[in-house]
């Protein structure tokens, strides 16, 4: 009589599973050679994101009688761009004007600017900005002897 299972020994028990598999695929240590990668390889540059800008603006009105010290206009911003001032005094005096500097000591003999239609433009300064009431009648530090308002507008382009 015959068995329907063989018997052990008799038959094909031999696993070649794993010898299959690695016919499939061949595994190496070394990185690729790069003589067989399509040519030329193309490596795409470093975008950087673009950098915004902000614009910050004011504008202050005073009483020029009442402001007999330097006061901060701005402070210092190292990343300003750009920086634009307007004065302007509704009495339209040619004598109502404003000294800048760079601090209370420069407001003295700083920079004079008188209320006119042109705006008075540092590109590049990043320092702080100081004002002092002057009218150009009075001597640097006295009180300005009109009481007409002064208005002073600025805007700065800054990162």
């Amino acid at each position: 009589m015959s068995s329907p299972i063989p018997m052990f020994g008799m038959s094909d028990n031999h696993d070649d599973d794993g010898q299959v598999i690695d016919s499939l695929l061949v595994e190496v240590d070394a990185p690729p050679d790069l003589n067989m990668a399509r040519q030329p390889i193309v490596v795409p540059g470093e975008t950087k994101p673009v950098e915004t800008t902000r614009l910050l603006t004011g504008t202050m009105l005073f009483n020029p009688t009442d402001v007999t010290a330097p006061s901060l206009l701005l402070p210092a911003d190292a990343q300003r761009k750009s920086l634009t001032i307007r004065v302007y005094s509704p009495s339209s005096s040619t004598t109502d004007a404003v000294r800048f500097g760079d601090g209370t000591g420069s407001c003295a003999s700083g920079g004079f600017w008188q209320s006119t239609d042109q705006p008075l433009t540092l590109d590049g300064h990043t320092g702080g900005v100081w004002f002092l009431p002057q009218s150009s009648t009075s001597t640097p530090g006295s009180p300005v002897n009109n009481a007409a308002a002064i208005r002073i507008s600025w805007w700065a382009v800054t990162r």
